[in-house]
């Protein structure tokens, strides 16, 4: 609790206020009621600014045209609080708990002329409190990670949407990895078909292969050979001589014999057709030419083709077989090329044809040698086909590899033809579409889906717990607000306002950066919003100045009742009635009355007397305090008297004068010269009412109570006298002298004698 507000220096219109003596002290529930511009707000000041620590409350207030250092020094409960040097100290380093009402609570956390978007979010941080206030700052944490996290979230969206329309699929991110194969087949084919089109003619041209001919060694000689042997040449002259015999020989003859048993079957007649045999060597010479002449025949075919096969250049026929598929080969790739394939041209190798073809021709010559030397050897005629399977193998792989060449021919005719020139762009927007799915499991394209996948995890997670945290606080808020703006219309009711306010809600919608209150305005069952369109009804134009602190001073009331620890704080209310008219002082004093009830220390600063009178009419032991203010001293703060001052003004006058008699108490003696006329004039117009309703001035009603007999001549003298010593302080033009420069001695006499008339009166 305050105590005392011990020194003032240097700020505002306070010069260099010290109290002095125990009638300065503040008590549970103080009033200190001045005029404006004593102080007031300035001990209101010096209070936030202790409340706050803020010394820049005190410097901005620094005492104008005067060199003064400030400084305050504020007696409490808790030990003194000293401000010196631009900074607060505390004997017991322990702060007060303070509260102050004013023109800056209600423009700080209300309103100013409207109520602004920050007044919204401190109206919600007063009703919410503390816990309130953190259960909102999490709600807002969530919605503000919720927003940017969804702002990041929208980015992988959006590429999410362009990956999915530029592959042509719903889900990016559900394409396979095993589905790449299929997808980069079709690419290579429609690839293929495209520069197949595009490359039609020269393809046309690369189409026409060169054939070949194999040059293969000649069999002819080599199948002659095989079915010769001396048993082929008897056999041949056997042929002949049963020609012979079937042209001339006996039925049953033995020709065969005869021929096989030569000279030892000889007889007289021949065998074969029974002439005589006189010269039986002619027969046989016969014979024997005949069957050199088919030796030699054989022996010199065997010579002929032996050399033949030395001399066969059978590299020469395989290597030409071989460069040529090679040719073909390289043709080949140039269409795949063409064609938009990458298949590398296949190398044939057929060395080891002619490594064959050597061995084969080797043994042939061997065999043949052999024969050469002796006619009678038995002819190997495997070699010779080992010889010509060679040559089928060679002969079928030329004709495989025509065949394939013309394969791939007609394929890439078939392709050329198949590609209508509308479907091109079709086919280049597939290949689009397929090479982006191919994109799919490139390392960078992997990063991505994860972290889409790992972004929209945290945004569902933030959402969820951005979800729990609003039931939370809706939880919270619902009930604590209804409360509050059934205290806020209570209030407005008891200071006789005539609206209310309704639909009371916390907001916290990821647009403002924190939590707001949102309410409107009731007046006769019409809704007003605290902003609205030009030439709509709205808080602004809807309630006066006076409206505006009536529902102030409700906030403030009803936010106060909800705070802890109330017992142990000191609430200040500095000129609470600010644009209030006389029919909210009643509501108003009967609310601090209540108050006072429950909190630490009142203390109400007020510059209106009746209000003064009702709260000590309210408030249980109220304690008074005023502020003087002069020229020299500046304002200084003492003790009043609030039952003295409740008294009639005239009263009060008349308990003046009669101190002034034995107690100089620091009136001016002019001051008390009109007393004396002020005095004379109430008693003449409260006991001649209604008489002298219409003179002002104390000359005037003597003459017209003398002139009606109404007074006695000796009171009326008296009258006269007294109106002389005390008319010239205000009117002496009316009688045409200077002001009478009394001494207090001077005075004290002619106060006695008013006295003593107005006793007679």
């Amino acid at each position: 609790m305050i105590s005392k507000f011990q020194e003032i220096k240097g700020i505002g219109v306070y010069y260099d206020f010290i109290a002095q003596g125990r009638g300065h002290d503040l008590k549970r529930n103080s009033v200190i009621f001045a005029n404006n511009g004593h102080g007031k707000s300035t001990l209101a000041a010096i209070l936030r600014a202790l409340k706050e620590d803020n010394p820049e409350l005190i410097i901005e207030r620094k005492t104008l045209g005067k060199d003064l250092p400030q400084g305050v020094i504020i007696r409490s409960t808790n030990g003194a609080y000293t401000y010196s040097n631009g900074q607060w100290s505390s004997a017991k380093d322990k702060k007060l708990k303070l509260v102050v009402f004013d023109h800056e609570f209600v423009e700080s956390n209300l309103f100013i002329r409207e109520v602004e978007s920050d007044h919204r979010k401190r109206i919600y941080q007063l009703v919410m409190g503390s816990e309130g206030i953190e259960i909102a700052a999490k709600l807002n944490q969530l919605i503000q990670q919720e927003k940017e996290k969804r702002k990041v979230f929208q980015v992988f969206a959006n590429q999410l949407q362009g990956k999915n329309a530029s592959c042509n699929v719903s889900d990016y991110l559900a394409i396979k990895e095993a589905e790449m194969p299929e997808f980069q087949h079709r690419l290579n084919e429609i690839r293929g078909r495209l520069k197949t089109k595009e490359n039609r003619e020269e393809i046309s041209k690369l189409s026409r292969f060169e054939e070949i001919e194999i040059n293969l060694y000649p069999k002819d000689n080599l199948e002659k050979i095989s079915e010769q042997s001396p048993e082929t040449f008897h056999t041949d002259v056997k042929q002949k001589v049963v020609a012979h015999l079937n042209r001339h020989a006996r039925p049953n003859a033995s020709g065969e014999a005869f021929i096989k048993m030569g000279m030892g079957l000889l007889v007289e007649d021949c065998p074969f057709c029974g002439q005589a045999l006189g010269s039986v060597s002619d027969l046989l010479d016969s014979y024997k030419v005949y069957f050199d002449e088919n030796y030699t025949a054989y022996v010199d075919l065997l010579e002929t083709e032996i050399a033949a096969l030395r001399n066969w250049d059978f590299r020469k026929s395989v290597y030409d077989v071989q460069n040529w598929m090679n040719e073909c080969e390289q043709t080949t790739h140039k269409l795949l090329l063409l064609a938009g394939e990458s298949q590398e041209p296949r190398s044939h190798d057929l060395s080891g044809y002619a490594e064959r073809f050597a061995s084969a021709a080797s043994q042939i010559i061997s065999n043949l040698e052999v024969r050469l030397s002796n006619p009678s050897n038995i002819n190997n005629n495997q070699l010779l086909a080992d010889l010509l399977g060679i040559e089928q193998e060679l002969y079928e792989l030329t004709s495989q590899f025509r065949n394939h060449l013309k394969s791939i021919v007609e394929t890439f005719q078939a392709k050329a033809k198949a590609v209508p020139s509308e479907e091109i762009s079709i086919m280049n927007l597939e290949i689009q579409q397929l090479e982006a799915r191919i994109q799919r499991y490139n390392p960078q394209e992997v990063e991505w889906c994860n972290a889409y996948r790992q972004t929209k995890k945290e945004l569902e997670t933030i959402s969820s717990e951005r979800e729990d945290q609003e039931t939370i606080a809706g939880e919270y808020s619902e009930s604590l607000l209804s409360r509050f703006k059934e205290e806020v219309n209570t209030y407005l009711e008891n200071l006789r306002a005539k609206f209310r306010i309704d639909q009371l809600e916390g907001k916290t919608d990821g647009v403002a950066t924190s939590a707001y209150a949102n309410f409107v305005i009731t007046i006769n069952d019409q809704q007003v919003p605290l902003s609205a369109r030009s030439g709509k009804p709205k808080f602004l134009n809807t309630l006066s100045q006076g409206d505006r602190n009536a529902l102030g001073l409700a906030f403030f009331l009803a936010w106060l009742r909800a705070q802890p620890d109330l017992s142990e704080h000191v609430v200040v209310f500095d000129d609470p009635l600010t644009s209030m008219d006389n029919s909210r002082q009643y509501g108003t004093a009967k609310a601090l009355s209540e108050i006072s009830e429950i909190v630490g220390q009142l203390i109400v600063f007020t510059h209106k007397e009746d209000f003064l009178f009702q709260l000590d009419d309210e408030l249980k032991n109220l304690h008074g305090l005023t502020i003087s203010n002069d020229d020299t001293l500046g304002s200084q703060i003492i003790p009043i008297d609030i039952k003295w001052l409740r008294k009639d003004p005239h009263f009060r006058r008349l308990d003046e004068m009669r101190r002034y008699i034995t107690e100089d108490f620091g009136p001016k003696v002019k001051d008390m010269q009109e007393n004396i006329r002020t005095a004379l004039e109430r008693i003449l117009r409260i006991k001649y009412y209604p008489l002298l309703e219409e003179k002002p001035m104390l000359g005037a009603m003597i003459k017209v109570l003398t002139d009606r007999g109404m007074i006695s001549n000796d009171v009326s003298t008296e009258l006269n006298r007294l109106n002389g010593v005390s008319s010239p302080t205000h009117h002496p033009e009316e009688y045409g002298r200077p002001i009478q420069n009394l001494e207090r001695r001077d005075l004290i006499p002619e106060i006695e004698a008013t006295l003593k008339l107005i006793q007679e009166l």
